[in-house]
């Protein structure tokens, strides 16, 4: 996962699986979101710091990159909960994959 983002398909899939109004998936739906989202399953995945993360620096300064980790009533906890469920599903392929 040096280089690693959500890829853009990716990234949609999530969006359109994530019970949220349109109009904040719509918000949501852009490369800055996507990188910073990117930032967080990392992070998630690999039981690291976000510091860390392998993404452009531009997507570290996103202001809105902290929409995900507080108690936000947004559309936002719900799109955190598809990325965790996406993250757990991305470690679980990880880990089989190293098995074999």
């Amino acid at each position: 996962m040096l280089n690693w983002t959500l890829p853009t398909d990716t990234w949609h899939d999530l969006l359109e699986r994530t019970p949220m109004p349109r109009a904040q998936r719509d918000i949501a739906d852009d490369d800055g979101k996507r990188l910073s989202c990117s930032i967080y399953v990392w992070a998630q995945v690999t039981k690291g710091e976000q510091r860390f993360a392998p993404c452009p620096p531009g997507a570290r300064s996103d202001p809105g990159r902290h929409y995900l980790t507080r108690g936000s009533s947004t559309g936002y906890t719900a799109l955190k909960r598809t990325l965790d469920t996406h993250a757990k599903h991305l470690s679980a392929a990880i880990d089989a994959h190293a098995v074999n």
